[in-house]
């Protein structure tokens, strides 16, 4: 992943991302009859949380903040 580098997948493992960005990870696939297929999957990795502000409501009442978690 990133690096030019193959290592091996076990299938229902994780695939750890150190950081956040685009990252391409490249599948290689070989058959019992040693024919292969190379195919690349990229990825954004964004582990910012997301926050929700509202405003004034109407009424020029200011309405309530919230954030998720």
């Amino acid at each position: 992943m990133d690096e030019n580098t193959w290592l091996d997948y076990t299938d229902g493992e994780s695939i750890p991302f150190n950081q956040d960005g685009m990252h391409k990870i490249w599948f290689k696939i070989t058959d019992n009859a040693d024919q292969s297929l190379v195919a690349p999957l990229t990825v954004n990795i964004d582990r910012t949380k997301p926050a929700v502000s509202f405003g004034t409501n109407g009424n020029d009442a200011p309405a309530q903040s919230a954030s998720t978690t």
